[in-house]
């Protein structure tokens, strides 16, 4: 009698750790597939992140170069309105120069008209 309640006692234990086995060997399966999918979106974050990274720099690197670029027009310009400046001033000085000049021709052109009128007045009056 004590051996068949022994045995069923065993027996019952046994299915007892069966169940229990089944469970755990289920949450094990369960504790997997969750850890797979955290892998997975940790991976795919990752990846998100390595892309924003990625962008940011290429977008720093695009920035610093049209940075460099409007310098180098603001330089341009710079030099375009020293140039334009020192043009206006040779102008200018041109201008000056031949008003001085077109002012001595008609100074000539007075000087020798008089000395014209004199040798006429001259002639005239031999």
């Amino acid at each position: 009698y004590q051996r068949r309640v022994h045995g069923d006692d065993t027996s019952q234990e046994m299915s007892k750790l069966r169940g229990m086995l089944e469970a755990k060997s289920e949450e094990i399966m369960r504790m997997q597939q969750q850890n797979q999918t955290l892998m997975s979106s940790y991976k795919a974050e990752t990846m998100a992140r390595q892309e924003k990274e990625t962008e940011i720099v290429r977008l720093q690197r695009t920035e610093r170069e049209l940075v460099d670029r409007l310098d180098q027009m603001n330089e341009d310009l710079g030099l375009r309105e020293h140039a334009l400046t020192l043009l206006q001033q040779s102008n200018q000085q041109q201008a000056e120069t031949m008003a001085i000049a077109l002012e001595n021709k008609e100074k000539q052109i007075l000087e020798l008209s008089l000395e014209n009128q004199e040798l006429r007045r001259r002639m005239l009056s031999k």
